[in-house]
Parts: C-alpha cells; sequence; structure tokens
C-alpha cells in the first residue's frame, strides 16, 4: 500500500517497480483474510498492526530492503 501511494504521487523510486495498483490491492485482501483466518485476530486486531507497520515504511530504507521480498510473495501467490 505504501508504495502504491508513492506511484500514485509519482514518487520515482517507486515508478521504478511493477505497479502495486491492483495487484497490491488483491495481495492485502487475500493475505489480510488469511491472517484472521490463520491467528484468529479480528479485523481491528488488523487494521491496528497494518498501521504500525505502514509506519515503519515510511522509511523509505526499509520499504526499499522489503520490496524484493513483497515481490516474490506476490508472485508465489500467482497475484
Amino acid at each position: 500500500a505504501v508504495t502504491a501511494q508513492l506511484q500514485a504521487s509519482g514518487d520515482a523510486k517507486a515508478l521504478e517497480l511493477p505497479s502495486m495498483g491492483e495487484r497490491g490491492r488483491e495481495f492485502f485482501v487475500r493475505t489480510t483474510a488469511k491472517l484472521m483466518d490463520e491467528t484468529g485476530l479480528t479485523r481491528a486486531n488488523i487494521a491496528a498492526l497494518l498501521a504500525a507497520e505502514a509506519e515503519r515504511f515510511q522509511d523509505p530504507e526499509l520499504l526499499g530492503a522489503t520490496m524484493p521480498a513483497c515481490l516474490l510473495m506476490m508472485s508465489a501467490a500467482g497475484i
């Protein structure tokens, strides 16, 4: 989601990555549903965790270091 926002705002570094718009939304939906199913966490619990992570990913270095793993997981999920 952070990368998709950066891409939408025209961030040059984010635009070097594959588009995260539709693919990112689909990955987000699938992943959060799986987290709720497997952990028993509520939607509110997941939202709080994701908000904290989104805050951490405002750090460009952390985001850049994490994106290769995210892209690999998206690919493995067939997205």
